[in-house]
Order: C-alpha cells, then structure tokens, then sequence
C-alpha cells in the first residue's frame, strides 16, 4: 500500500519475568525495565561528570521517561538534535492517553552540555537505540517507534539493518534528518570553517536569522543552548550513510508515516521523500501545506500551528497496525 541498556543479563531477566504468567510477567517486566531505565540515567550522568566539570546533572524535564500503559503493545520515542524527551511530550502524553506504554528516550550525548555532546558519535547511538528496541521487545507483543529528525534518522538505521522485524509494527517519522537544507548546509559548512566547537542559539536565531531553532529560544529549559558543531558533522555523516547503503534484503516491511513541511530550513524535503518511498514497501508521506508556516518541530504545539493534527495522525496510525 502506497501513498503521496544494557547488556545480555538484563534481557534474559526480562525474558524470565514474562514467563511468570502472561499478565503478572508483562506487569513484572514493566518494573524491571522502568528501575533499568533510571539506573541507566545515572549511569550516564556519571559518565557526563568524567567528560566534563562543569556538568551537574540531567535536568529533570530532560530526563527519560517510562510511563506503563494498559495495553500490549509499546510505543518508543526519540527526540532530535539538540533536543531531549521534552519536545516529544505531546505526542507521548497523547498515547498515554490511549492507554501504551511509552519510552520517551533521551539519546545518549544530550541532557548535558555541549561539550558532552561533542564527544559522542553515530555509532554509539545506533547501538544505544538497538538495545532500547531489544529491551521493549522483551517486554511487549510489539512495539511502534516515533522519532523526530535526529530521532527518525536512528529509527531508519535500525530498520534499514532489521526490515523484516515483526516485533515493530509502525514508525512515524517527523521531519527525518537524511540531509542537510542548502541553508543549514551552508551553516554547517561554516561553523566548520571557523573551527568552531560551538555556536550560540541566540547567535543563529537572531544573528543568522534561522527561524527554526525558535523553539530553542522560547523553551530553553529543554534544549541546549549552544550548537555542538562536531554532533551535527555526526548527523550529516550517519545521514549519508542512510541514503548510500543498502537495505537488507532489499526493503522494509514495517508500515511508515512520515511528516515533512515545506517551510522546513534544516532537511531536505525531497531526499527524504525519495529515500522513505524507495525503501518501504507500505509507506504514507503527509506534506503540510506552505500557507500553513510549519517548521522544522512541527510536533511543538509552542512553534507549530499542525501539531495536534499531526499528533492525532500519529495516534490513528499506532492504533490502526
């Protein structure tokens, strides 16, 4: 149908718990992966400490979440660049709603400073992300991932290597990060040029006049505040390596919904459009309109005026696979 954590001990504590019964197993292995998630944190807050001084700890609105749910199958989300768990809270509060357990993720580099993030590559993530599929798979029937730019791009990693994982039933992308927009392109190109480890949100915003790092701006509790520029080299790479390496057997049989808007200055629309159309077999792109000024966050009901329509699309979607 087409339309225009950790380690093997943990995973085999989960399959345990579920073979207590069907129901207490699932309620059992709900608990264990909830304390795994909060031992996770502070695991990485430690690690933040020894990769910088000036680090604390992760903000509390910053932090993962894991909220239980009545129903069987999980839905795992994934923020973006600069980003944290909090710009995904409106989608996340609206399954919650439904009744699915959600996993809202922090990926691993962000949550601190700039310089933390700097120090983290692609690799890590797409085996971090791995385990965070694994770990909800042993937990329930099946699960839905939803990722937003940095966030889709790592959900099309795993299923690029996996395309025939039963276990995930759907994926929503929004706005997914394959490559750069001509203008942030041009940014990237030259923050690099100077040498520059980081540049200020104020500084591209109001300097630079780049309208979707607003967010930034009017949420700065959620997001960094300086633009680690080695993490975004990062991106760029692991997104070319999406659009030039192939697809296990070819193509990928999960169901995908993906939101893109024209007014988007940081992804190029049509590498998106071509790479998602190419590579799914089941696929729905829904294109907002220009006259309607959505940005690059188009899930933030603050910056975007489609983000409860787009949040109840992504609801329809989960519940119809």
């Amino acid at each position: 149908m087409k339309r225009i954590l950790r380690g093997s001990s943990f995973i085999v504590a989960l399959i345990a718990a579920q073979a207590l019964s069907p129901q207490a197993g699932a309620a059992t292995c709900a608990d264990s992966l909830a304390e795994e998630i909060e031992a996770g944190t502070l695991r990485l807050e430690k690690t933040y400490s020894k990769l910088d001084s000036d680090f604390e700890e992760i903000p509390e609105i910053q932090r993962p979440v894991f909220e239980k749910g009545r129903k069987k199958s999980a839905v795992l989300l994934v923020h973006g660049f600069m980003g944290s768990p909090e710009e995904m809270s409106g989608i996340a509060d609206r399954l919650t709603a439904e009744g699915y357990p959600i996993y809202n993720t922090l990926i691993p580099g962000f949550g601190g400073t700039p310089d933390i993030a700097n120090q983290y590559t692609h690799k890590i993530w797409t085996r971090w992300f791995s385990k965070q599929v694994t770990a909800l798979k042993n937990c329930y029937q099946k699960i839905h991932l939803v990722g937003f730019s940095t966030g889709g791009l790592l959900i099309y990693d795993y299923l690029r290597k996996n395309p025939d994982d039963t276990g995930v039933a759907s994926a929503s992308l929004v706005s997914p990060f394959f490559k750069s927009h001509g203008v942030f392109s041009r940014l990237i190109q030259t923050w690099a040029e100077l040498f520059l480890n980081t540049i200020s949100v104020n500084t591209v915003y109001y300097g630079l006049k780049f309208p979707d790092v607003q967010v930034m701006i009017e949420k700065p509790e959620s997001y960094l505040q300086e633009v680690p520029i080695q993490t975004s080299g990062e991106i760029v790479e692991l997104g070319e390596l999406a659009r030039t390496r192939k697809i296990r057997g070819g193509v990928i049989a999960t169901p995908v919904l993906m939101f893109l808007s024209p007014d988007d200055q940081v992804i190029d629309q049509t590498a998106a459009s071509d790479l998602i159309e190419n590579s799914f077999s089941d696929w729905t792109i829904q294109t907002f309109r220009s006259k309607q000024r959505a940005p690059h966050h188009l899930m933030v009901r603050e910056v975007s005026p489609v983000a409860q329509k787009l949040q109840n699309q992504i609801v329809d979607f989960v519940s119809n696979r």
